[in-house]
């Protein structure tokens, strides 16, 4: 990523983009070393979120965006946000229809079940919205009817992208 950054940063680009929520593990290096502002994927998701006037978020993607500070503390403390995850089992388990099934085209019934039934939890701990953190739970997650908004963080970070990019 640093590598690719350089290069880019030599080119003459205005900013960066990391276009996944996982990758977003190296964004706070990123701009320190290479020295561009980045389109952060959580802040556009923030942004969306303080719309509506939400505090408090579930947040579902892979086990390292779920688990690790660089997506939830940028959303807590830049943000003022209180993020919710599901339980360490259920982790895990999103974490595996990611990477064993979606990744690989997969969007099963049984992952939909779970995935909802995350969101339902997830609710019902105060989340007043949930963030799909991961490229594919968008798709899964297409025709659910949940009972709080579910925000497609990439879908949020793209509009960001272009409109940085026309700024």
């Amino acid at each position: 990523f640093l590598d690719a950054a350089r290069t880019l940063a030599r080119s003459g680009v205005d900013f960066l983009a990391l276009c996944s929520n996982t990758s977003h593990q190296y964004a706070s290096r990123l701009e320190v070393e290479v020295g561009l502002p980045l389109v952060h994927i959580a802040d556009a998701t923030a942004d969306e979120i303080k719309r509506h006037g939400f505090e408090v978020v579930g947040l579902l993607g892979t086990s390292r965006t779920m688990e690790d500070s660089f997506l939830k503390d940028r959303l807590s403390e830049r943000h003022g946000l209180h993020v919710l995850t599901p339980s360490a089992a259920d982790r895990c388990e999103i974490d595996r229809y990611i990477f064993d099934e979606m990744v690989r085209g997969t969007f099963s019934d049984d992952a939909r079940r779970q995935v909802g039934r995350m969101c339902l939890e997830l609710s019902n701990a105060g989340a007043q919205a949930i963030i799909l953190g991961c490229t594919e739970l968008p798709v899964l997650m297409r025709n659910f009817k949940s009972d709080v908004p579910l925000l497609d963080s990439t879908s949020l970070h793209a509009k960001a992208i272009v409109d940085s990019a026309l700024t």
